[in-house]
């Protein structure tokens, strides 16, 4: 009976061994012989979600392409850059999300570096700077941030704001998460930040999930799945519905979707305006310019249904904000029927598409430069 009792604890210990040993081998097989997207992030307790500094890893994977990332000693997709600025030299800095993080690509082929290229084969009468200050995060709250924290401490001249319609980020009841920073609006329609919280998780779990290649392949697998996303949708209507039967006076027959693009165009909207006139505040307070680059056309998902790239043009130019309407050659690129060749599966840009879309700003960003008689060739506004 001593025998029977102990067969069945033997055989789980043989198969917890023989699971062990297949998951060590498909670790060392994942590290030695398959890419693995593996970017690490901090969280910064200003600006939220950072790139780690000095990284060097697989930023992006798509079949039949990789490229690895590596970032400056700030966090940034980009070379160091000294504090001091030499004579005669006008410092460009970018903001914006992935599109200018540019982890798909080399640190050479992100916007804002063939930027500085583009701008280097004008003749200027000074030499010229493009430093890459997309953070880790979405949302133009972080990119406020950055530039409080990072950017003016390298005086800056000139300050681009990479939009990419990022009202449904703006909104921290929909983009939700906890450990980025946002805005709200107050009643008087002041601005109030909403600090990044501390990431939740165990340090020991965080540790794994950075130490394990197999644990990122797989995860990376599921995230970028339909399945997942379809799962995610309809946690939200779920939630939805069930907030609406358990909360007397919520409205009745809108969807999820419905609802959020209500928010989008209520709230988000207006607060994205006060973010963009906020942002442009800092910059002039410093004594320096700032210019919005309208980088995508606004979806029905968020403001599309009643706000437009030309409602945003008009606020620009109502508060004096120079503005790049870089939606339109964007749309070209992702409407062309060589659309392979300009951006990945998710839209992002692949080194041509990159430079198409890095010529045409530095076209639009000589108007700003001062020329050789010290006057610039005026400003699309």
């Amino acid at each position: 009976m001593k025998n029977l009792s102990q067969k069945p604890f033997f055989t789980l210990w043989i198969l917890g061994l023989d699971l062990l040993l297949a998951v060590g081998i498909a670790e060392l097989w994942t590290r030695n012989f398959i890419p693995v997207k593996n970017i690490c992030y901090v969280i910064d307790e200003i600006i939220g979600v950072r790139f780690c500094p000095n990284q060097r890893t697989y930023g992006y994977v798509e079949k039949g392409y990789q490229n690895i990332l590596e970032t400056n000693s700030l966090g940034f997709h980009d070379r160091d850059w000294k504090v001091e600025k030499e004579p005669g030299t006008l410092r460009i800095q970018v903001y914006g999300d992935s599109m200018i993080q540019g982890y798909c690509v080399p640190t050479s082929e992100t916007i804002p570096s063939l930027l500085e290229t583009y701008l280097r084969e004008q003749e200027h009468p000074v030499k010229i700077e493009v430093a890459n200050l997309a953070a880790g995060d979405d949302g133009t709250s972080p990119q406020i941030l950055t530039y409080k924290k990072i950017g003016r401490n390298y005086d800056p001249d000139l300050v681009l704001l990479y939009f990419m319609q990022d009202f449904w980020d703006n909104l921290s009841q929909l983009h939700r998460r906890d450990y980025s920073p946002y805005h709200r609006l107050s009643a008087n329609g002041e601005l109030i930040l909403i600090p990044p919280l501390p990431k939740g998780s165990p340090e020991l779990w965080e540790q794994f999930k950075k130490a394990s290649r197999l644990y990122r392949l797989l995860a990376n697998k599921l995230l970028e799945s339909k399945l997942y996303n379809d799962l995610k949708g309809l946690k939200d209507e779920v939630r939805h519905s069930f907030r609406r039967r358990v909360q007397p006076g919520k409205k009745e027959g809108k969807s999820f979707k419905e609802l959020s693009r209500e928010m989008c165009i209520n709230e988000s909207w207006p607060l994205t305006l006060q973010l963009i006139r906020y942002f442009r505040d800092q910059v002039e307070t410093d004594g320096k310019k700032f210019v919005l680059v309208d980088g995508q056309e606004f979806s029905d998902g968020s403001v599309g249904t009643r706000y437009h790239n030309k409602d945003l043009e008009t606020f620009c130019r109502q508060n004096g904000i120079a503005y790049i309407p870089a939606y339109t050659r964007y749309a070209e690129i992702r409407n062309s029927k060589d659309r392979e060749k300009y951006l990945f599966l998710d839209n992002h840009m692949k080194v041509p598409g990159n430079r198409i879309m890095s010529r045409f700003l530095a076209e639009e960003i000589k108007k700003l430069i001062p020329s050789k008689t010290g006057q610039s060739k005026g400003e699309k506004s």
